[in-house]
């Protein structure tokens, strides 16, 4: 029984079309970004891509094992470029991901000729789970986590705090809290440590004067 009929030709053209097509607009984007010093993926994947459009017009088979190849080597490079950030490395895997599981698909991947019916298949499914593996480990890791702590003497505070539901060192909202006073009992600066020093104790007075005085009573000059 033959594979190439008619129907089978058009397509197997038409999604090889699809892939030259997407390989060249990556080709050319990717030699322009080559000659101003940027990566050579774009330009390497592109031709690869294109590759297997050709090959996938022809209906030939190999094309399976050129695409495990580009979506393998996406895999790498991606991992090479951002480790396993998720929000980085699906944008460079999806695509490439989608269209290798689309070659897998039995009414396209049985009009490949040009060896047996299955060659090339398990290249493409390897290539494919890396390319499910790699975000698999980004949903797990996250490098803006940043562990940090505060020495206690810094945040020790003293006095009363006359706002309900807010400890002395803490600051929970624009105003402190929700009554707005913009004043903290925190040892870390006082009046006392700002005064008496020059045009800078003064400015440093004034501030804290202001944080720990309502915005309206600022603003028409009380608190002097």
């Amino acid at each position: 029984m033959k594979r190439d009929t008619s129907s089978s030709a058009r397509v197997t053209a038409t999604f090889g079309a699809v892939f030259v097509l997407l390989g060249l607009v990556l080709a050319f984007g990717g030699l322009y970004l080559a000659v101003l010093g940027g990566s050579w993926y774009y330009l390497l994947a592109g031709i690869g891509v294109a590759f297997t459009g050709v090959l996938l017009v022809k209906a030939d088979r190999r094309a399976l094992w050129l695409y495990a190849f580009v979506l393998a080597a996406t895999v790498i490079w991606s991992v090479y470029e951002v480790r396993f950030d998720w929000w980085q490395t699906v944008p460079r895997i999806a695509l490439w991901l989608a269209l290798g599981l689309y070659l897998l698909l039995p009414w396209l991947n049985r009009k490949l000729g040009g060896g047996e019916a299955t060659n090339g298949n398990t290249a493409v499914a390897i290539a494919i789970t890396l390319a499910l593996i790699v975000p698999g480990i980004g949903l797990f890791t996250d490098y803006d986590d940043y562990a940090g702590e505060l020495p206690v003497v810094r945040m020790s505070a003293s006095g009363s705090h006359p706002e309900p539901g807010v400890a002395p060192n803490d600051w929970i909202a624009y105003g402190r809290s929700a009554y707005g006073t913009r004043y903290s009992p925190a040892k870390q600066i006082t009046p006392e440590m700002a005064g008496g020093h020059g045009s800078l104790g003064t400015k440093m007075g004034d501030s804290l004067l202001a944080y720990a005085l309502p915005a309206a009573d600022v603003q028409q000059g009380k608190g002097r």
